[in-house]
């Protein structure tokens, strides 16, 4: 089950989809665009849709505290897989009042390609990643950018019993390494890659990482098991 980041929208995955989906079934979930979710009624909205066997959750950027929460309350997760993500509000509650300013209708060419991308992304990559979030209304963005200041899973992160995966690039600007390292300190089973990529990793090294994902697949549960 793949959980997408702050945009909600499967769309910005469509690569690495087609390079996991030669090891695995996947299950891509999208999140409602017409109304705010905070991030307990966005678990509630994963957990009605999960499958019924064993599964591996994959929690990308904003998603990392929704897969955290599945995996550390069903029994039927098998693995947790945590790229580019938190388990803690990577920035200080202060900036809260902040989010408000964000517009998807803003010029987005430097944020999508030196943050989110830190140059790494082709042309045709950063122009889908542009119209993605300028399809989401500018409401659900901010909202959602003011959840991930207020939200902490470490102790939910510490119940996850299932083995965990940490993909974490190191050209990250936006999220940053320590919050991985944070993660992997606070779970000692998990595994933490460090990776030469950007932010948006599962977008821009798909290949590597579909690679290292189905090898933690079957170290969880063999090679059927439904992500």
């Amino acid at each position: 089950m793949v959980l997408p980041g702050m945009d909600g929208t499967c769309k910005l995955l469509n690569n690495f989809h087609k390079e996991i989906g030669q090891y695995c079934r996947v299950l891509a979930i999208s999140y409602p665009t017409d109304r705010v979710m905070d991030y307990a009624e966005l678990t509630a909205y994963v957990s009605a849709r999960l499958p019924r066997g064993p599964f591996i959750v994959l929690g990308e950027s904003f998603s990392g505290p929704i897969a955290i929460e599945i995996a550390a309350t069903h029994a039927n997760c098998a693995g947790l897989i945590l790229v580019s993500t938190f388990a803690k509000a990577p920035a200080p509650r202060f900036l809260l009042p902040f989010t408000r300013l964000f517009h998807p209708r803003l010029p987005l060419k430097y944020f999508t390609s030196l943050v989110l991308m830190s140059g790494q992304g082709s042309k045709s990559g950063q122009t889908t990643l542009r119209r993605t979030l300028k399809a989401i209304p500018a409401r659900i963005l901010q909202k959602r950018l003011g959840f991930v200041l207020k939200v902490d899973k470490i102790d939910r992160l510490r119940q996850v019993a299932a083995p965990i995966l940490c993909l974490a690039g190191q050209r990250d600007r936006l999220v940053g390494m320590r919050h991985a390292r944070r993660i992997a300190a606070t779970a000692p089973h998990c595994q933490l890659v460090e990776m030469d990529a950007p932010h948006m990793l599962l977008e821009t090294k798909a290949g590597e990482a579909s690679a290292l994902i189905h090898a933690f697949a079957v170290f969880c549960a063999g090679a059927t098991t439904r992500l």
